[in-house]
């Protein structure tokens, strides 16, 4: 029996990194139906979910992975993931809290709940997550995102010192040759994001907001136009799971100050 479940789950395995998703829950459905408390089957279940985007069923997944399992690090990780892609960041603190409570070296659910922070306006602990993030990533921390992000953040926090040494990192650290266009299939394309505003005051603090999370910023100055405007540049690969990540975060960060996320175009 054991055997014939492994097998059953390895074939599972391969249709999620394969794909197919729907053939993916179609299966896990039928294994819970007969196994109910199967943790990795509950588990299995949220990701094919989460991959289709179906988060509230995707949580639901994950939330009983942890009831059955709860020393399962991922599964906190990924509840919390689901709620920032639904921009809910101050729901999805306490489950990155709690995933590093587990595994502190977690350097994802560092960088994850840095950024959820910086969201919520606690920059001070999210430059602290980030440095973790930094600590325990290794190779596969995206080293010259958090540099900057760092050098944004201690800048906003008036701490010159800190911001200084990481925006020399982030200079001194060798980018990647860029491969030939025939290589890629994810290629960086430089955005820029239309954020509108009531009043100037406002458009003007949320400047620091949105350097602090790594963006370039700038404000947008017409007088003949009743609203003010903010102008958010970003270089994201152009796959549709980062930038509809972008569009998300730039959307809440907006609605924390009182604006309006107007739309996107690429910046020539």
């Amino acid at each position: 029996m054991n055997t014939n479940l492994e097998y059953y789950l390895a074939e599972i395995h391969a249709l999620i990194e394969a794909g197919e998703y729907s053939q993916a829950v179609e299966k896990l459905r039928r294994l819970l139906a007969t196994a109910p408390d199967h943790a990795e089957a509950r588990f299995l279940l949220g990701v094919a979910l989460m991959e289709q985007r179906h988060w509230g069923d995707a949580i639901k997944a994950f939330e009983r992975a942890t009831q059955l399992d709860p020393e399962m690090t991922s599964a906190w990780h990924n509840i919390g993931y689901g709620y920032y892609r639904q921009d809910y960041p101050d729901r999805a603190i306490p489950y990155l809290q709690r995933a590093l409570e587990i595994r502190p070296d977690k350097w994802d659910s560092h960088m994850l709940l840095g950024l959820v922070q910086i969201q919520v306006g606690q920059l001070e602990q999210a430059a602290v997550h980030l440095e973790q993030a930094l600590q325990h990533g290794g190779a596969e921390a995206p080293k010259q995102k958090i540099y900057e992000m760092l050098a944004n953040l201690y800048e906003v926090l008036d701490q010159p010192a800190r911001a200084a040494h990481y925006r020399a990192l982030h200079e001194e650290t060798p980018q990647p040759p860029a491969p030939a266009a025939s290589e890629t299939s994810t290629p960086h394309v430089r955005m820029e994001h239309l954020i509108l505003f009531p009043d100037a005051a406002r458009a003007s603090r949320v400047l620091e907001a949105y350097r602090a999370a790594g963006f370039d910023a700038e404000l947008l100055d017409d007088p003949e136009e009743d609203t003010y405007g903010v102008l958010v540049y970003d270089d994201t690969p152009s796959d549709a799971d980062a930038f509809e990540q972008v569009i998300a975060q730039l959307e809440h960060i907006a609605e924390e100050y009182g604006g309006e996320y107007d739309g996107w175009g690429r910046d020539v």
